[in-house]
C-alpha cells in the first residue's frame, strides 16, 4: 500500500526540484508576454470497459461466471494546475457504475458456486421474481501528476500518472435497486496510468480527450446471498471499475 503512495512522493518531489531550477526568461524588447492561466477546473465523463467475476451468470446465456464483460460509465470534476511550462498537477473526483447480468426475471442463475452451496445437488438458483444484476458502485478522488510531450500549439498529448482513494459497493439487485440480494462494501486504494491530448480552444477553456487505465481490485465477501446461509466470496476479485477508460473533459481557467 506504501510503495505506489511514496513513488507518487517522489514523482512530485522531482517536479518541484525542476520548478525551483528554471529560471524566468525575460521578453523581448517591445513583445507584450501573456501569462498561462495557473488553475483549470472542469467536468469530465466516460466509458467504462472491463470484468467482473459474478457469483453466478444467466443459465441461458452460458457464459462463464468466473469472468463477465462489463461496461459502465463514470463522472466527475477535475482541478489541474501547472508545476512548470510542461509539467501539471491534478486532483480529481469520480463516481462510476458497472454491472453485468446475473439472471432474467423468471429465470434462473447457474455457477459451480451454487453447485457447492445447495450441496451438490444442482448448479441453478432460481427462478427469481426480477432481474439480477451484480453492479459496482465506486467513488473517489485522486492526486496525480501529468506531463505535457508539448507545451505550444492546438492540440497537446501528454501522459499522466495519479495514486486515489475509493470507497465502493458490490451490490445483486434488479436494475431498478428496488431489491437486494446482497451486497458488501469497503474501500480500495491504487494507483492508474493516463494519457490524453489537450486542445487549447482558447486562452481560457480547453477540451480534453484521455484514456484512463487500471483500477484497484477488490475481494468483496458477501452472506446469505440469493439464500440464507449462503456466502459468497470472490478470490479472484473485480476491479472496481472498468480498467479501461475513455472520455471527454472540459476546463475552464479560474
Amino acid at each position: 500500500m506504501y510503495k505506489p503512495l511514496s513513488l507518487v512522493y517522489v514523482v512530485f518531489a522531482l517536479m518541484v526540484t525542476q520548478v525551483q531550477a528554471e529560471e524566468p526568461q525575460p521578453a523581448a524588447a517591445g513583445v507584450t508576454t501573456t501569462a498561462s492561466p495557473s488553475l483549470f477546473i472542469g467536468f469530465h465523463g466516460g466509458l467504462t470497459s472491463g470484468k467482473i467475476s459474478p457469483a453466478a451468470s444467466p443459465k441461458e446465456g452460458g457464459e462463464n461466471a468466473s469472468m463477465m464483460a462489463a461496461s459502465g460509465f463514470l463522472v466527475g470534476v477535475n482541478f489541474e494546475g501547472n508545476l512548470s511550462s510542461q509539467f501539471r498537477w491534478f486532483v480529481d473526483g469520480m463516481s462510476s457504475s458497472q454491472k453485468v447480468a446475473v439472471a432474467t426475471e423468471g429465470g434462473y442463475a447457474n455457477s459451480f458456486w451454487v453447485y457447492e452451496k445447495s450441496n451438490y445437488t444442482s448448479h441453478d438458483v432460481g427462478p427469481f421474481s426480477t432481474d439480477v444484476n451484480a453492479i459496482i458502485q465506486s467513488a473517489g478522488f485522486r492526486l496525480g501528476a501529468k506531463y505535457l510531450v508539448t507545451d505550444s500549439g492546438v492540440m497537446r498529448p501528454w501522459i499522466g500518472m495519479g495514486y486515489g482513494i475509493y470507497s465502493w459497493t458490490f451490490e445483486y439487485a434488479n436494475s431498478a435497486r428496488t431489491k437486494s440480494y446482497g451486497k458488501a462494501t469497503g474501500m480500495a486504494n491504487g494507483l492508474t496510468y493516463l494519457a490524453g491530448v489537450n486542445f487549447e480552444i482558447d486562452q481560457k477553456t480547453r477540451l480534453v480527450l484521455y484514456g484512463d487505465f487500471a483500477s484497484p481490485v477488490i475481494n468483496p465477501k458477501i452472506d446469505n446471498l440469493f439464500r440464507t446461509g449462503w456466502t459468497w466470496e470472490n478470490p479472484g476479485g473485480s476491479h472496481i471499475f472498468g480498467p479501461y477508460r475513455f472520455g471527454l473533459a472540459v476546463q475552464f481557467a479560474s
